[in-house]
Formats: structure tokens, C-alpha cells, sequence
């Protein structure tokens, strides 16, 4: 499957002229996977398809890098990068945490220190690789299919 999109990897900017044969093995072993997943879950079609699916989409990818011989692991964390015009769906949340969720908020709008559960890799613990954070971007999927960042990006806590 051709991606007709530029953008299909989100790289910091330090990472963007980083030479290195793990990193463009990663990024090739990521585009493989969310491709794969992308055509499973008919994302063309819904591109809301990956909510709630990232512990599974991790687990491939993890396998696929580790096939590989690339150092990985999965985590588990919250991620705090989510889009104002993100709306996270509550229907399997306990009161006590869709009441935390409201009462992180302000007129409406998303306390970022609040920050919603997520699974992501890390890689030679010096990369995140994220194939599913497009789900926190609506307004914006195709340029958060595939996010690559240090392992010092503010958006991941773990």
C-alpha cells in the first residue's frame, strides 16, 4: 500500500537529519506495521479506527522490531500531547475517573496535565515509536500516524 501523504511519520526535529541504520530501520519496520494495521482496521474508511487499540497495535509492533534485532519495550503511560479537539470516549471509565476528567477541565477545554492512559515502544532506550496517537489528533490524523521522538518528549509519561 502506497501512502500518498507526506507526512506519514512525525520525526522532532533533531530527528529528521539523524543518521542512523536502527532509526531507518525503525521507521521502515513502522510504516510496515501501521500500513498493515491501517488496511485491517479500514482507516481510510474510519479514522477514529485505532481508539482504544493501542495495547494490541504496540504488541505487533514491538514483535516486528524485535524480529528485527532492535532493543524494544513496551509502555504504558499517559500521554499529555492530545489535541484540543480530542474527545476521549468514556463509556468503559469508572465515575471516579470520568468525574477526574471533568474536573481536569476548564470551560470545556482539556487540562493537558490530565492526560489519558496509552501504550507506546521504546526503542534502544532512545526513541518513542507511537503508530496509534493519530486517535488523540481528529482534526489531524494523517500527521500523527507514525510519531518517532526522543524519549524526553513531554507528550509521553510514563
Amino acid at each position: 500500500m502506497m501512502f500518498g501523504h507526506t507526512k506519514m511519520i512525525k520525526l522532532k526535529e533533531e530527528l529528521k537529519n539523524f543518521s542512523n541504520n536502527k532509526l531507518s530501520r525503525i521507521k521502515v519496520i513502522a510504516k510496515q506495521v501501521r500500513s498493515e494495521l491501517e488496511s485491517h482496521y479500514n482507516w481510510e474508511a474510519d479514522k477514529g479506527c485505532f481508539k482504544n487499540t493501542c495495547s494490541t497495535v504496540t504488541t505487533e509492533l514491538q514483535d516486528k522490531l524485535r524480529e528485527s534485532g532492535i532493543y524494544s519495550y513496551m509502555v504504558n503511560g499517559l500521554y499529555l500531547g492530545a489535541s484540543d479537539d480530542y474527545e476521549p470516549d468514556m463509556a468503559e471509565w469508572s465515575y471516579e475517573d470520568s468525574q477526574n476528567y471533568y474536573d481536569s477541565t476548564e470551560d470545556g477545554q482539556f487540562n493537558e496535565a490530565f492526560g489519558f492512559n496509552h501504550w507506546w515502544i521504546v526503542a534502544e532506550n532512545r526513541w518513542i515509536i507511537d503508530v496509534t496517537s493519530d486517535q488523540f489528533h481528529p482534526d489531524e490524523p494523517e500527521q500523527y500516524r507514525i510519531v518517532i521522538t526522543d524519549v524526553g518528549d513531554d507528550s509521553y509519561c510514563s
